[in-house]
């Protein structure tokens, strides 16, 4: 069964190329322009991973992971943060030290990309 995966990043170009990434995988990546957005999409369908940048408008990274963490329904998605902000993102970890899957800085490698969503997503390649 295809994992999906969705992606809150407000820069178009950075969708595209996660989308090329996780293709190799054949995970689907589901985009949402920003938090408001995205928080949307998470009240009808639960994907099985979210990636999340920080600094979106309307609503950044941390409020989503606030708002995340503290609907029932919501609170056992893995997230991980994708940042070039690495302090705002290592504070966000100690925050919810058990609700952040991972942290991918940018820039970042693309195997490096795999492996952190592979291992949030429990797969082995």
């Amino acid at each position: 069964m295809t994992k999906k995966i969705l992606y809150i990043e407000d820069d178009q170009d950075m969708i595209q190329l996660m989308t090329l990434i996780l293709s190799r995988r054949n995970y689907k990546l589901i985009a949402a322009h920003d938090g408001v957005t995205g928080l949307k999409y998470l009240n009808k369908r639960l994907p099985d991973l979210v990636l999340l940048d920080l600094m979106m408008p309307r609503m950044d990274g941390r409020e989503v992971v606030r708002v995340i963490r503290q609907t029932r329904e919501l609170s056992h998605l893995p997230i991980v943060l994708i940042s070039a902000r690495q302090e705002e993102a290592h504070s966000l970890v100690a925050d919810y030290p058990k609700g952040i899957a991972a942290f991918i800085s940018k820039p970042f490698r693309v195997d490096d990309v795999l492996a952190v969503v592979d291992s949030a997503l429990g797969m082995r390649h």
